[in-house]
């Protein structure tokens, strides 16, 4: 007995030794699972995130290119072929995600384009192949149809006024996608069904008529799900070209005083919707040449001079409405009063060799760039 009374006074000694005295005011030590918990980098804005890839950047040379990014923020990369649509993912360390459909890719049939969901899903736009129309197909990222999608994960509309163009779909916040068809944008609801509720039996049409052609430039979802929509105008009594955007809601309903024409702006460009609901899109004038940044707050800003940016300026929503405007190897973030941010590193600095063809914007705001051979993540 007493043997084990010793024993046992022993024991609790030693525990009581080997735990840490917290005082008021200090913080406990980490536990093993916050150990293991990846630690965020962190860095000056605009900058090359070293814990991504290679010191800030990733070789996509045979993987495809980069379609989206998806809630996780990994990148969705694609090959596409007449046969078949083979699918990556990179996940937010810049890694080939192995789980990502079979080992790591996921192949599945050819498309006009491909659009990812926020919850991973993959959105396949088609043509029919025996019919006029559209046909859209949803998958899981495990390669498997998602079968609350239409007919199994299949939706085929054989209306002719649906022939697809290759514009990547755009998911709503309720779900709805918006796909980019010949003359105008289609809503189809979360379940895969035409929404006939929306503006014209389901399509918005943009403004045509034997003197008037318009041109889909760009289309982007709004806070409330509804959709904003920039194309170009020509024709007309004096043949000249204008630049437009109309922003509608979920019925394809004109949004009050969210509408803009204007004949000084040759053509219209990419289009940005933030969740405040605010929107900006470019006007380009002289032939492309002097693109504008016009927003819903009234600014109208020119891109040239200290901006840098000519004819093939792209634009990107960033959260805090603020706006990525981009070409070649030049990246400038702008603030919601249309100035240049000269917090961001990027605008002073470019850290890409090579001409930008794709950036997006993170779930957690760092930045995604690619030239389409490697991909880089800058600090937000």
């Amino acid at each position: 007995m007493l043997r084990r009374a010793l024993l046992c006074t022993a024991t609790l000694l030693l525990a009581a030794c080997s735990q840490t005295p917290v005082t008021p005011g200090q913080d406990a030590a980490p536990t093993l699972t916050e150990l293991r918990r990846p630690a965020v980098a962190t860095g000056p804005s605009g900058t090359l995130d070293p814990s991504y890839g290679a010191q800030g950047s990733v070789s996509i040379s045979g993987l495809g290119q980069p379609v989206d990014v998806d809630a996780a923020g990994g990148v969705i990369l694609l090959q596409a072929s007449a046969t078949q649509s083979v699918l990556r993912r990179l996940d937010p360390r810049g890694r080939v995600d192995r789980r990502f459909g079979r080992r790591g890719v996921l192949t599945l049939p050819a498309a006009d384009a491909v659009g990812v969901a926020p919850d991973g899903d993959v959105l396949l736009v088609q043509r029919p192949k025996s019919t006029p129309g559209l046909t859209l197909r949803r998958y899981r990222d495990n390669g498997q149809p998602e079968r609350r999608f239409g007919a199994r994960g299949v939706a085929t509309f054989t209306d002719p006024r649906l022939a697809p163009l290759a514009t990547p779909a755009q998911f709503a916040p309720d779900g709805a996608v918006y796909v980019g068809v010949t003359g105008g944008v289609a809503r189809v609801t979360a379940a895969g069904v035409l929404d006939t509720a929306f503006a014209d039996h389901g399509v918005y049409r943009l403004p045509e008529s034997p003197e008037l052609l318009a041109g889909l430039q760009s289309f982007r979802a709004t806070a409330a799900s509804g959709l904003a929509v920039s194309y170009s105008v020509s024709g007309g009594d004096s043949y000249s070209t204008s630049a437009a955007l109309d922003v509608v809601d979920v019925r394809g309903q004109g949004v009050g005083g969210l509408s803009f024409s204007s004949a000084r702006f040759t053509s219209a460009g990419d289009v940005a919707t933030w969740a405040s609901g605010a929107y900006a899109f470019l006007g380009m004038g002289d032939g492309g040449a002097s693109p504008h940044l016009l927003t819903s707050a009234g600014v109208d800003v020119s891109l040239g001079g200290e901006y840098g940016l000519g004819a093939s300026t792209r634009l990107v929503a960033q959260s805090g409405d603020r706006s990525l405007v981009y070409e070649g190897s030049t990246v400038r973030r702008l603030l919601p009063d249309g100035a240049l941010d000269r917090s961001f590193a990027a605008s002073g600095s470019d850290p890409f060799g090579h001409g930008l063809a794709w950036v997006r914007v993170a779930p957690d705001d760092a930045i995604l760039a690619s030239d389409g051979v490697r991909v880089w993540r800058l600090f937000r």
